[in-house]
């Protein structure tokens, strides 16, 4: 009787966690589709919105290095984005300086420096987004 073979029986049924791990997956792909198809609607005419923070001023041997932070709070990216800084004392500009960011990704934010040769102490000393193009 060594050659005879012994059937197994297979539940049709999955069991239960199958059930609930395969309605939860479903549920969160239809949710990410959603959420993706939304975002691509609303954002096709949005703009980028571009803030420039300074964070900190020191001393270099080149003179004074700004930090700042440009932020870009809209739902587009911007790509080419100059950051100008303009130094005044008794509403003349004295020294301006501009650094090109790449690319600022929508929704979040791009460190870098600008150094003056005069020093910005007691002076008025402004950084603003003068442009971008779409990437």
């Amino acid at each position: 009787m060594s050659g005879q073979k012994t059937k197994k029986t297979v539940e049709a049924q999955g069991h239960w966690i199958e059930w609930a791990t395969g309605l939860i997956s479903g549920l969160l792909v239809i949710a990410m589709i959603g959420i993706v198809a939304l975002d691509a609607l609303t954002a096709s005419d949005a703009a980028p919105d571009l803030k420039v923070t300074i964070i900190n001023q020191r001393p270099t041997s080149g003179g004074t290095q700004v930090s700042f932070i440009v932020s870009n709070l809209g739902k587009r990216s911007a790509a080419g984005v100059p950051v100008t800084g303009l130094l005044s004392r008794e509403g003349r500009v004295v020294e301006r300086r501009e650094v090109i960011f790449d690319y600022v990704p929508a929704q979040s934010q791009e460190e870098g420096a600008l150094i003056f040769s005069e020093n910005p102490d007691g002076a008025q000393l402004e950084l603003h987004a003068s442009g971008y193009r779409d990437p």
